[in-house]
């Protein structure tokens, strides 16, 4: 998340995020500090975390089609920075359910959206994939990370 913040800098209140995740406190006997744990509580106060529920479960098994109750919508950057380093943080942790977390920046054409502990999978919401490219090349930076762009999607990316 600390990339994303420092690629965009400036642009993460263009930014809002798009969810529907739960939490389930039972699952896991991680230790927590009390940073992330506070978070975690807030993020279920708020809805940005819903309590799993047999509807959510069977949803996320694809058992069921989406209901309209699990969506959540963020749009300030300070609640949903950290609510989504702590969902990165956790949800290896089993303590957050759920893969949709994106965000969405309509202003810059593009849709990210986080993967498990570490990384972004990127979207471009336009023709031009550019700025995507320029921020999976930043992620690239760190050693920690492993990129990979479609070789189809590069040559677009040369003609645009």
């Amino acid at each position: 998340m600390q990339l994303m913040q420092d690629f965009f800098a400036s642009k993460t209140d263009d930014f809002f995020v798009l969810s529907a995740l739960a939490y389930e406190d039972k699952t896991s006997q991680v230790s927590l500090d009390e940073e992330v744990l506070d978070r975690y509580e807030q993020a279920k106060q708020t809805g940005f975390l819903q309590p799993l529920t047999d509807e959510f479960l069977s949803w996320i098994q694809g058992k069921s089609q989406f209901l309209y109750q699990f969506i959540n919508f963020t749009f300030n950057a300070e609640y949903y920075v950290p609510f989504v380093k702590m969902m990165m943080y956790l949800k290896p942790h089993q303590l957050v359910v759920g893969d949709l977390c994106v965000l969405i920046s309509p202003k810059l054409q593009i849709a990210l959206y986080p993967h498990d502990d570490i990384g972004f999978g990127v979207i471009a919401l336009d023709d031009d994939p550019r700025l995507g490219i320029e921020f999976l090349r930043f992620c690239e930076k760190d050693g920690r990370f492993s990129v990979h762009i479609d070789a189809d999607v590069l040559k677009e990316s040369e003609r645009v």
